[in-house]
């Protein structure tokens, strides 16, 4: 009897079960076709959907773990006819453009798209708070307009824009930018001494003869930050917070949890850095003026327009931690890069190594230290050897995204695809950057021949490493100085061998991308073996 009533119960049951089975299957296949063939067909101009299983997820799974692993498995699908294409990510539709063309007339293009959501968005993840950032995008009151200790402003423009405006003028040359080059360079060239390499890059040392084993991730990391730190706020700032340094590499190391917004659960330790550097800033501005001088004209500008406003210290530290974020994430890992490749290169090493000693010799003997290095480092990127191999470096470590909103209907320049309004638009240059079509069938191997001699590459369209258009990054000029004068110094002071057996360091493809230059993977290094040079 048992049995029976079992026999009879899953019966029914299985039934039941394969009704909905067959129910949520046939609805899946429905949805698909629809989705990833209908629809297209119907809509021929619009980006086609690159396809996916799970219905309103899409790709954001794929797309968090490794996002340019997604970007080049849509280009592979479309069969490399760089055409714009959408993804989904949690409902989210979002275009992608990986066409050279097509990325040149849209950082061309400033009426179709809106920039300032992309800002907003990443003042919000810094914790700047809504208060402060309607007041950033307000126009300013007559008082200030009229103001004559402020900076000027005839045309009204609100304070997010002017911040803008301000971080262009510190950045790009100019008498601004000059008095700050001066300053970072000086630092970065005290740092670079036998007596002041850092303790954490030290991973051992001998006396007899003298040499120390060190980890050139962590010099770079060390002397670069350390430098801008002091550069952009004065020294004051390591005095409140000794430890700003390693708070700032911690969260920068973390820092993709921030972009990506992961729950707070999963980014405890990129928290809790954010706050400890975010206290000390504040802590920095409670300072009277007097006590905190050296600071660099954007920041005292900033701060002071600012105030003006009525913004509190909280908001104006976040702002100034964005900032600070910004100069430094990038500069490190691009010196880093560029040596470890020139201590692999032994030929190139020694071509590099015989220009910094021209470019180094060369600067006229009465000019002081601090006043040559502007000069050097302006000789030392003139250099063929050292710049073709900058340029190699920069085109294979780097992974710019360039964001814009879609403001009104319009069509991509070189692939035909119709954009709707609402929808946000990521262009990856990072495929431009390894496109076989630019820079060869080896494109994504490294080859610094390809740079020598040859101008038209670097005003190629798929050569944009810094973004480009209106929100071309005004820090290019900066991060070049540091890192060909840190590597002057580190080739001309020192002799360096690689400790051998580790292998040359991994790209970071993945945790740090979208970001810029993306690091190396988490563990990889290169130690070199460091003795000071006689003379």
């Amino acid at each position: 009897m048992f049995f029976k009533f079992m026999d009879l119960w899953l019966q029914q049951h299985l039934s039941v079960f394969s009704l909905i089975s067959l129910c949520f299957a046939g609805c899946w296949v429905g949805w698909r076709i629809w989705t990833f063939t209908i629809l297209p067909a119907l809509r021929p101009n619009e980006p086609k959907q690159l396809p996916y299983m799970i219905p309103f997820l899409g790709h954001a799974i794929s797309f968090a773990r490794d996002m340019n692993g997604t970007i080049s498995y849509g280009r592979r699908y479309f069969k490399d006819s760089r055409e714009t294409f959408a993804i989904t990510i949690a409902g989210e539709t979002i275009y992608i453009m990986i066409s050279a063309l097509d990325i040149f007339a849209a950082l061309k293009n400033l009426d179709d798209f809106v920039f300032d959501s992309p800002i907003t968005d990443m003042m919000y993840k810094f914790d700047i708070t809504k208060s402060a950032i309607d007041i950033l995008y307000e126009p300013p009151p007559q008082a200030i307009r009229d103001s004559k200790t402020l900076e000027p402003n005839p045309l009204g423009r609100n304070m997010a824009h002017l911040g803008e405006s301000f971080m262009k003028k510190q950045l790009n040359p100019g008498k601004t930018f000059e008095e700050f080059q001066t300053v970072f360079l000086d630092l970065i060239d005290r740092k670079m001494t036998w007596d002041n390499i850092p303790a954490k890059a030290v991973l051992s040392a001998t006396e007899h003869p003298p040499e120390r084993l060190t980890s050139l991730l962590e010099w770079t990391r060390q002397t670069l930050v350390e430098s801008n730190t002091i550069a952009f706020f004065g020294p004051a700032i390591l005095r409140i917070d000794p430890t700003l340094v390693d708070t700032s590499l911690r969260f920068d190391d973390r820092m993709w949890k921030l972009l990506f917004s992961v729950p707070r659960p999963f980014a405890t330790d990129m928290l809790r850095s954010k706050r400890q550097a975010h206290r000390a800033i504040i802590a920095y501005l409670a300072l009277p003026q007097e006590r905190r001088p050296g600071a660099a004209w954007l920041a005292r500008t900033l701060e002071a327009e600012m105030r003006a406003r009525g913004i509190a210290d909280h908001d104006i530290a976040a702002w100034l931690l964005m900032i600070h974020w910004s100069l430094n994430t990038n500069t490190w890992r691009l010196a880093f890069w560029v040596l470890a490749y020139l201590l692999h290169h032994s030929a190139l090493l020694a071509l590099v190594r015989a220009e910094v000693h021209s470019a180094v010799h060369g600067l006229p003997p009465s000019s002081s230290s601090s006043s040559s290095l502007p000069a050097l480092a302006a000789a030392l990127s003139r250099a063929p050897h050292l710049a073709a191999h900058y340029n190699e470096v920069l085109r294979l470590v780097n992974g710019p995204i360039s964001i814009r909103h879609v403001a009104r209907p319009l069509s991509t320049a070189a692939t035909h695809k119709s954009l709707l309004p609402g929808r946000k638009l990521l262009m990856f240059h990072r495929e431009l950057l390894l496109d076989a079509a630019a820079f060869g069938a080896d494109a994504t191997a490294y080859n610094p021949a390809r740079f020598l001699d040859n101008e038209p590459l670097l005003r190629s369209k798929s050569f944009t490493p810094f973004g480009g258009g209106a929100m071309l990054c005004p820090g290019r000029f900066m991060a070049r100085d540091e890192v060909l004068l840190f590597v002057a110094r580190a080739l001309g002071r020192f002799d360096l061998r690689v400790v051998e057996g580790r292998g040359f360091p991994r790209l970071d493809v993945r945790t740090a991308a979208g970001v810029g230059i993306l690091g190396p993977v988490g563990g990889d290094d290169v130690v070199v073996r460091v003795r000071e040079r006689e003379g």
